[in-house]
């Protein structure tokens, strides 16, 4: 097959684990959608009508506000004649004044279950998409299983913790923060790998809450870090200020000096 006009192999996959998974989810939905028959149902009970057409269609309005997808349901009109109350005693011999009135019942058909069983398949069924044409099903399926870290990487970028919302105008300026983000990602991951390579061997870092298994816990812990410009008579510096037992760990870690100052010196 080709791929915008590239050369592809797709593979199709069944997965039991998301099988069940998707089973769980199906349900709930067909449950909501049970309650929600309920409620439609409850609403036209307390209802009486002039006429079947103005029956027929509140049953119409009702389903359109709720639309089904698992249910069937059947609006059955029911015609009734109902008493009506006059003043005064009903004269002998007379029967007595009725109107009719139209009322509104649903009958619910139940899920078919080889509908059901069919989209629990189709939920659990996904497809790969691959450019190296040597690869078979397994392969591929290994390759796709071994990006996770990808993924999450993804996730990271686009977390509000990281970027807020702004404008940026125009398409290239998109384009240079995406690469900014990338440069962002995989400096974090640099200061997590050396982080967890100086700490292999020694006790855990007692982290408030957390272990040290992200990028984001490591730069979470650096967060509240403080400097504060120092002076004397002769000489102005920056210099860290109340660094945390775990925090001077982790930026030891990094090589960073904790206990000396940085000098900054203004140009121009």
């Amino acid at each position: 097959m080709t791929f915008y006009d590239e050369p592809a192999r797709a593979f199709v996959y069944y997965s039991p684990a998301l099988d069940r998974k998707k089973a769980h989810t199906l349900q709930r939905e067909i449950e909501r959608e049970r309650t929600r028959i309920t409620k439609v149902t409850k609403k036209l009970a307390g209802k009486a009508f002039s006429s079947a057409e103005d029956a027929r269609q509140a049953a119409d309005i009702l389903q359109q506000e709720s639309p089904l997808r698992w249910h069937q349901v059947t609006p059955i009109i029911v015609e009734q004649e109902v008493p009506v109350k006059r003043r005064g005693r009903p004269k002998a011999g007379v029967p007595p004044a009725t109107r009719t009135e139209y009322t509104v019942t649903l009958r619910v058909t139940n899920p078919v279950p080889e509908a059901i069983q069919a989209e629990r398949e189709r939920r659990s069924t996904f497809i790969l998409l691959t450019s190296n044409l040597t690869y078979d099903a397994q392969q591929a399926l290994q390759e796709y299983k071994g990006q996770g870290q990808n993924e999450h990487g993804f996730r990271w970028t686009k977390s509000p913790i990281h970027l807020g919302a702004f404008w940026l105008k125009k398409p290239a300026r998109v384009t240079g923060l995406g690469y900014l983000l990338l440069l962002a990602l995989q400096f974090a991951r640099i200061m997590r790998a050396m982080v967890r390579a100086e700490l292999k061997d020694q006790p855990p870092l007692e982290l408030p809450h957390r272990n040290v298994t992200s990028e984001t816990v490591i730069l979470d812990a650096l967060r509240d870090l403080d400097i504060r410009l120092q002076s004397n008579e002769t000489l102005t510096w920056y210099q860290w200020t109340a660094v945390l037992p775990y925090q001077r760990r982790i930026l030891e870690a990094l090589g960073v000096a904790v206990d000396r100052g940085f000098v900054w010196e203004p140009s121009g």
